[in-house]
């Protein structure tokens, strides 16, 4: 790989220069793979990272090349199989962390992190807002409206606009009843119930409607 990266460095041709970028991601994530076997694997991972990154805008020819050489120096170093060897490894791996201390940072858990609160100015203020339809909400003067709300109330003042739409059906209905039994009575032919049934079940009906609609809307308050 050594002598492919030189070549690559001395060459202008970009493919050649691709390749050579390919081949250097290979070695880095070859070298986390590597490094996983040994003790302190997070800290030695730690340490590969930073070394490439701090050198990643290196344009010095002759310096990537000995860096990459080093980095193959190391792998050939980690994929050692024999135990002696790993004995080895892990004795020098134990040295450098002892020499050079790296400090792991703590992974913040996002359960965890508290979001920014934006300071109020003195015109928001908490206000209660009422909707056409008689739903309160509150919300803060000056502040654009989440979109969860407006998702809320939308949802809400459809549901309603249904109930309203069935209500007057009803209503038609009943309007329909009332002249059919005036009807039947100027021909002498109304039946006994005077149709009470149909109208006992529509009121029923649109009493349900209008009681599930204030209920809902003396929650609020």
């Amino acid at each position: 790989m050594s002598s492919s990266c030189a070549i690559a460095f001395q060459s202008t041709r970009k493919s050649l220069v691709a390749e050579t970028r390919l081949k250097t991601l290979d070695l880095y994530k070859s070298l986390l793979r590597s490094s996983e076997k040994y003790q302190h694997a997070d800290v030695l991972q730690k340490v590969i990272r930073n070394r490439f990154k701090q050198n990643k805008h290196n344009t010095s020819r002759s310096r990537v090349l000995q860096l990459l050489t080093e980095a193959e120096k190391t792998q050939q170093l980690l994929t050692k199989e024999n135990l002696e060897d790993q004995c080895f490894v892990q004795d020098r791996i134990n040295t450098y962390i002892l020499q050079h201390p790296v400090k792991l940072i703590k992974p913040v858990n996002k359960s965890e992190k508290k979001p920014a609160q934006t300071k109020r100015k003195p015109y928001q203020v908490a206000i209660v807002a009422q909707t056409s339809n008689g739903y309160q909400f509150k919300r803060v003067r000056g502040w654009v409206q989440p979109v969860q709300t407006s998702m809320m109330l939308k949802d809400r003042v459809k549901t309603n606009q249904i109930r309203l739409d069935k209500l007057s059906d009803l209503k038609i209905q009943l309007e329909m009843i009332e002249s059919e039994k005036l009807f039947l009575d100027t021909l002498g032919c109304l039946p006994k119930d005077k149709l009470k049934g149909f109208e006992i079940t529509i009121r029923a009906t649109m009493d349900a409607i209008t009681n599930h609609y204030y209920n809902s809307v003396l929650k609020q308050k």
